[in-house]
């Protein structure tokens, strides 16, 4: 029994060690993959780790924030269909979305709230477009085109082509129909489709554009048509006259726009690049790099051209400069279909993921930084504020989600702690010991004048209980304070050859853990420890070879972690002060640790810009983020959902937690 009790142990352990591997190695490769673009991948990796019921949670901080990125910027997403939606089109008005896929029936939602309104039995949709008075729909399937009454429900005009594919624009002139009709097979010597001008009210068949194609884009004027065929030639005809004004060798294409005022054209071909032209002269005005698009559409006022492809980013895009000035990331794979409101503020999209989403082209995106911090930030208790020195005797507090200015204390010049319920904020200047400012009415409470100021590269940590100010100095000088009176305890004068870089208590405030420069003085690279009761050094951690510049104790209080110029990462056991092999290191100095609150990620930060994400229990590297501040600060919130680094700015990395269920485990 005993030998069978081993042999499970030992099982589940591989299992657990195995599992949690494959965790590591996925959240990596999210990354890959969502720097990649494949929005997809990254969701199906991180999908596959959300607990079910009874299993371990693994989720931590990397988790949640890629889950954030995921949710990119949609303003609606629409489900219901369960082919690749390969059309969408908002109703002149604005108020309605059309959306088409084959093997479902065409959709009719509200464009405000994604409610489904009605159906149409067409299962195999290849155009849709709304009439100019929005009260028709006209269906392009293959076999049939069909002309929808909406209020009614009924169809009003069809035709049938066995095999043909149907492309349909509505003129906004009369009760005229452009139909480009694809042949149900592309023979030697055809041009691959044609274009024709049907009367839907008379159910007849007006004119048929000679060697025009199928591919269609009618001009917001209803006085000029692009047609299009297979090899190679775009025409433009005045549908006035019905004549042909000019011929554009353009290419073979297979999506086209013209835009109001009939002066641009914008065509995609196979090789998924996005051209802009002069209707006028055929000349191209310019080619849009770095897009994979199918698909295109004028904004109404034609300033801008919105476009989707295999990518599955919908792109926006400045017409008359022309460059690319947004990315809407929603979409787990290709992007079929785009349309823009009538008012320009709202984009849809249909991609082969099977949804629809309705985008507000203006999100409200959360900033991710802020500068010309001069002091180190810190988290208020509920992770809602930030609050950092930005001038001399002046120090402000952001709201964390917006980054706008919540409350500014003049007369201070860093911040030192929150108060436990986040209403007060202890500050440190030049002038005084420290200040109690009212966080709601930014008045000073209370100043104790007496003890060690603020001085110039010179950093203080509050001890947990409150009642312990140390202060590392630029000489090397490591000193104990009473923070009710700022009397000074103790002081160590020679705690370090010259600046202590970072001074940290541990949780339970009995040690406090420094770091600073030895090596000038013919010192070994260290860093130390000291009981935070006695005042007497404890520990001196030994094993880097060049200056140690951070540490962090983990939540728990048993590791004690620390970083510096050799580009190492060092753990060391909080009860003997060994190292717990094995260290981390990245390519370039290591300035600064912090760990998550819930204790399964360690972040570290380096001169690269590069900062690093660690699962603790393995000590595998999960995510690495790029920054664009200093580093001489790293600080996860306390409430485990917003990761910063400091130096002469304040960057953030988001990873919301919406949900009570959703929650990291604490286990």
């Amino acid at each position: 029994h005993q030998l069978a009790d081993e042999n499970r142990v030992r099982a589940e352990e591989n299992r657990e060690r195995a599992d949690q591997n494959l965790y590591d190695s996925d959240m990596s490769l999210a990354q890959h993959t969502w720097d990649d673009g494949d929005l997809g991948g990254t969701l199906r990796l991180l999908e596959a780790h959300r607990p079910r019921a009874g299993e371990k949670d693994r989720r931590s901080f990397e988790w949640y924030y890629f889950r954030n990125l995921c949710e990119g910027d949609p303003h609606v997403t629409l489900s219901g269909h369960h082919q690749a939606v390969d059309c969408v089109a908002f109703s002149p008005d604005g108020k309605l979305l059309a959306t088409g896929s084959v093997g479902d029936p065409v959709q009719i939602r509200t464009a405000a709230t994604g409610k489904m309104l009605r159906t149409f039995p067409e299962p195999n949709v290849v155009s849709l477009v709304f009439s100019p008075d929005g009260r028709l729909l006209g269906v392009g399937g293959q076999d049939q085109m069909t002309v929808w009454d909406l209020e009614s429900g009924r169809p009003i005009f069809k035709h049938e082509d066995a095999l043909g594919r149907f492309r349909l624009a509505f003129s906004p002139k009369g009760t005229f129909l452009l139909v480009g009709t694809h042949p149900p097979l592309l023979r030697f010597g055809q041009d691959g489709g044609r274009t024709e001008l049907w009367d839907y009210r008379a159910n007849e068949l007006k004119h048929t554009f000679p060697e025009s194609g199928a591919y269609v884009a009618l001009s917001p004027s209803g006085n000029r048509l692009a047609t299009a065929n297979w090899n190679g030639s775009t025409k433009i005809w005045d549908l006035e006259t019905l004549q042909l004004i000019r011929t554009l060798k353009i290419g073979g294409i297979s999506a086209m726009a013209l835009s109001l005022e009939d002066r641009i054209l914008a065509t995609t071909s196979s090789d998924a690049e996005v051209k802009v032209w002069n209707v006028a002269s055929g000349n191209p005005i310019a080619s849009l790099k770095g897009s994979e698009d199918s698909t295109l559409a004028f904004s109404p006022d034609g300033k801008f051209l919105v476009t989707g492809g295999s990518d599955q980013i919908v792109r926006l895009w400045d017409v008359a400069t022309p460059r690319e000035i947004g990315q809407l990331h929603g979409h787990g794979s290709e992007v079929t279909s785009v349309d823009f409101s009538s008012d320009g503020q709202t984009v849809a999209s249909g991609s082969k993921d099977k949804t629809a989403i309705l985008w507000n082209i203006h999100p409200r995106r959360q900033p991710v930084a802020v500068w010309n911090v001069v002091s180190r930030p810190i988290f208020s208790p509920d992770g809602k504020l930030v609050a950092a020195g930005i001038e001399k005797d002046k120090v402000v507090a952001w709201d964390v989600a917006t980054l706008k200015e919540k409350a500014v204390f003049v007369g201070a010049a860093e911040p030192v702690a929150f108060s436990d319920n986040g209403r007060a904020l202890i500050t440190r200047s030049a002038n005084y010991f420290l200040r109690t400012f009212d966080v709601d009415t930014q008045i000073a409470r209370e100043t104790i004048l007496d003890g060690p100021v603020s001085e110039t590269n010179s950093h203080a940590a509050l001890s947990p209980d409150g009642r312990l100010l140390a202060i590392g100095g630029a000489n090397g000088t490591l000193t104990f304070c009473n923070a009710m009176t700022g009397v000074v305890i103790a002081e160590a004068a020679h705690a370090f050859a010259s600046n202590i870089f970072q001074i940290a208590f541990s949780p339970n405030g009995n040690f406090l853990a420094a770091t600073g420069r030895e090596i000038e003085a013919g010192r070994s690279p260290t860093a130390k420890v000291w009981n935070a009761a006695t005042h007497e050094r404890v520990a001196i951690l030994v094993g880097h070879t060049d200056v140690v510049l951070g540490a962090a104790f983990s939540p728990d209080g048993q590791i004690l972690a620390t970083c510096g110029a050799d580009n190492a990462i060092r753990f060391w056991d909080t009860t003997s002060w060994k190292e717990i092999p094995p260290s981390l290191g990245q390519k370039n100095i290591v300035r600064s640790l912090a760990y998550s609150p819930n204790g399964k990620t360690l972040a570290s930060a380096s001169f690269d810009g590069k900062l690093k994400l660690w699962n603790v229990a393995t000590r595998r590297e999960v995510a690495s983020l790029n920054f664009k501040v200093g580093a001489d600060v790293l600080a996860f919130s306390p409430t485990g959902q917003t990761l910063l680094a400091g130096g002469g700015g304040i960057q953030f990395w988001r990873a919301p937690m919406p949900t009570k269920q959703d929650k990291p485990s604490e286990e």
